[in-house]
């Protein structure tokens, strides 16, 4: 089976591209993506082909290779954060995507479409693009990949700062407000809530902060 996939224009849409490609590769897909007109015009040969918009959706079409001229199989929605074994499962089966990653039903919360890239430091947040220091994405990191759980301020001292010595009694205090007040002015959602007793916990699910 092979996938080709495209990409709206930004490097939001770009990154999840990427990300894509990644995880269907791990899958056993031979997974490309498209680029110039040349690439383009070979499209028909794809088996799957999936377009990402820069708000984080994708957009799944199976194609009958068989018979060119047959129509297309039903395209699928999917958000990000996207669920490979979703993907496969539309692809194989043509089933439908999974109760979270389709279009209907209101949520209470939902989890935020966020994308982290390493070598710029920066962070995408629903597609808004925050600009990190190296200690801010560390620290970022390390809470967002435990997110729904608190995380105490030792566990943050050990592993952010690894144990450095002449740390200042309220230095994780000072970096988590910063990282805060940095994802919250570009998203205008609480992230990240202080448990009292308990440390930082990055939230799994949020609501437009009131």
């Amino acid at each position: 089976m092979n996938a080709k996939i495209s990409h709206a224009p930004g490097r939001f849409a770009v990154l999840l591209a990427r990300m894509l490609k990644l995880e269907l590769e791990r899958e056993g897909v031979s997974a490309s993506i498209l680029g110039g007109a040349k690439e383009e015009a070979g499209l028909h040969d794809a088996e799957i082909y999936i377009y990402v918009d820069d708000l984080g959706n994708a957009e799944l079409v199976k194609r009958k290779l068989a018979d060119p001229d047959a129509p297309q199989h039903t395209k699928k929605l999917f958000r990000y954060p996207f669920r490979v074994d979703a993907f496969m499962k539309a692809a194989l089966f043509g089933g439908t995507a999974d109760k979270d990653q389709d279009d209907g039903g209101e949520r209470r919360g939902v989890e935020p479409k966020i994308v982290a890239d390493g070598e710029s430091r920066h962070v995408f947040v629903d597609g808004a693009e925050i600009a990190l220091t190296e200690r801010e994405y560390r620290l970022f990191c390390y809470l967002y990949e435990r997110r729904g759980r608190p995380v105490s301020r030792d566990e943050l001292i050990k592993n952010v700062w690894r144990g450095e010595a002449g740390i200042g009694t309220n230095v994780v205090e000072v970096y988590v407000s910063y990282l805060r007040h940095k994802l919250e002015g570009a998203t205008g959602k609480r992230l990240i809530i202080t448990r009292r007793g308990k440390g930082y916990e990055f939230r799994a699910e949020t609501n437009p902060k009131t």
